[in-house]
């Protein structure tokens, strides 16, 4: 599974194109949550039709807003969605506490929620920090 989540920029247009699929995996995921111009939209096309690509899950695309006849939305594997996350009720109501609360206690207070932590391993490096088993506010 891939998560492009990068700037647009003259290196990254269309990073993602038949060369790069071609290097994949076979039956790989790409979840593009960063910018459109990043992928080629016929690039992504052809690699879900052969099967280099076996999903895909879209919430910014190459031409917006998005032409409901482009081909790769025939494809049931592909998810889209609107790239307004920052728009919902629970991330206004969270934002206090995931830009603020949860950083402050993790540097100054020493910390770390479990369900926050990817790799428990890195406890080991962080044997000074308190496991939390949940967010108490």
């Amino acid at each position: 599974m891939i998560f492009i989540n990068a700037p647009l920029t003259k290196e990254t247009h269309h990073i993602f194109n038949d060369s790069a699929f071609t290097k994949m995996k076979t039956g790989a995921i790409l979840v593009n949550i960063a910018r459109g111009g990043i992928i080629d939209t016929g690039a992504l096309t052809r690699a879900l039709k052969t099967g280099k690509l076996t999903k895909a899950a879209l919430d910014v695309f190459e031409t917006e807003p998005l032409d409901p006849n482009t081909e790769f939305l025939r494809n049931d594997f592909v998810t889209v969605t609107p790239h307004s996350a920052y728009y919902g009720q629970e991330a206004i109501e969270k934002a206090d506490f995931l830009l603020g609360r949860m950083p402050t206690r993790f540097f100054l207070e020493k910390k770390l929620y479990k369900r926050n932590l990817a790799n428990p391993a890195m406890m080991e490096k962080l044997n000074d920090f308190a496991l939390l088993d949940q967010e108490v506010e």
